[in-house]
């Protein structure tokens, strides 16, 4: 039977024990938030709750931006349109499924995915279902497209091909995974006619498009240590493709440089990390699965600076907005940094009503208060959403 690692809460486990234990605890808790002085003067324009978010699942339900309207998704498979401007609701559709995986916008569809392996498009004017297909397993990394089929991959480690319009399978890739993974799934991406997919194994793929046939291989990570846990070198952040080079991370692995005409390595470095990149003209951002913060040299793989104040907050993917990088954590926090030199600029509290931005951290753990996925930018905003629903709309003032 299929085993998980619950990763991410780690952190919140630490939480208890400091706060329970009498005697000093091994794990240490999180960073506690210092006094900074705010360089940026940042609005909340509006607060919602939209829907149930994810409650205490672990999903990534991302949501999507298009002609200035939020679709967003819960686990419960209420659909919303939103006015991004105002945060209304313009309409519901509530699917009465389990949904684990999405959104994401193909053409004039939505596509979603369930805990009990099925695919949904949906129509993005109205959230009325064109089609639904079956798939092996789980499903916890977001639909993508290749050509005229939709790349599905499953908890299980097969690959699906889903053919555009109909939702029937074209073809299944399937490999064995390691008895102890992370609970989530990177997304593939598509380079030309290939489908490239970080796999649980530490291994990088690539499949035929066509065919869904193995191509190529590559060895990202090699398990080290004699626990599965120590094994453990999964790659859960997505691939990504910038310019000429495809980025990869592993958790307890390495990240590393490829370059994807030639399929040569071009840089590789010791990393771990379970949460996607960020990119800007020069160079990568990354939460590591400590919490640090990094800026390395896309060309050659070096330390530009990394930021420690913020170790252990479970830190989501970070955002490029402008000259800075927008990072959000496990108790509500959103956090604004230099990508010059990684120093925290500003720190506002979702939904804070009034939180003094200056102020130091009341650290009270609560669980509402988590944010899973990586603010959202879009044009001059940044999103943030919560696992509970709640989204913010936040403007820094020019």
């Amino acid at each position: 039977m299929q085993r998980y690692f619950w990763l991410f809460f780690i952190p919140f486990f630490s939480v208890l024990v400091s706060s329970c234990a009498s005697s000093p605890s091994p794990v240490l808790p999180p960073a506690k938030l210092t006094v900074i002085k705010s360089e940026l003067s940042i609005d909340e324009k509006w607060y919602r709750q939209i829907g149930e978010g994810v409650s205490d699942r672990y999903y990534l339900l991302e949501p999507v931006f298009s002609d200035d309207k939020i679709y967003v998704i819960d686990y419960l498979g209420v659909l919303s349109a939103v006015n991004q401007k105002n945060g209304d609701v313009l309409w519901d559709e509530n699917l009465n499924l389990s949904i684990s995986a999405g959104l994401t916008k193909i053409d004039n569809k939505l596509l979603v995915a369930t805990n009990d392996g099925e695919v949904l498009a949906l129509d993005i004017s109205t959230g009325t279902k064109l089609w639904k297909s079956k798939v092996s397993s789980e499903v916890f990394a977001k639909p993508v497209q290749a050509d005229n089929l939709f790349i599905i991959k499953t908890v299980d480690g097969k690959i699906t091909a889903l053919e555009t319009n109909t939702g029937k399978i074209k073809w299944v890739y399937d490999r064995p995974i390691p008895a102890l993974t992370l609970r989530g799934n990177s997304a593939p991406v598509v380079y030309d006619n290939t489908v490239i997919a970080g796999m649980d194994n530490g291994k990088l793929i690539g499949l035929s498009v066509v065919t869904g046939q193995e191509i190529w291989s590559l060895t990202v990570a090699e398990p080290k240590g004699r626990t599965e846990i120590e094994r453990m070198v999964d790659i859960d952040a997505s691939p990504v493709i910038n310019g000429e080079h495809l980025y990869v991370v592993a958790y307890q692995g390495k990240i590393a440089s490829i370059h994807i005409s030639s399929g040569k390595l071009v840089w590789t470095r010791d990393f771990s990390a379970y949460n996607g990149m960020a990119f800007n003209e020069n160079n990568i951002f990354i939460s590591d699965s400590d919490g640090f913060i990094w800026a390395i040299d896309k060309k050659s793989g070096a330390t530009i600076w990394k930021q420690d104040k913020l170790i252990r907050r479970s830190l989501t993917q970070p955002a490029v907005y402008n000259n800075d990088i927008v990072v959000a954590d496990f108790n509500g926090f959103v956090h604004w940094l230099d990508a010059e030199d990684g120093h925290i600029k500003a720190r506002v509290k979702m939904g804070g009503n009034g939180l003094n931005k200056e102020s130091a951290e009341d650290f009270i753990f609560n669980k509402s208060s988590n944010i899973l996925i990586a603010p959202i930018v879009y044009k001059d905003d940044v999103f943030v959403f919560d696992r509970h629903g709640h989204i913010s709309k936040l403007t820094v003032r020019k």
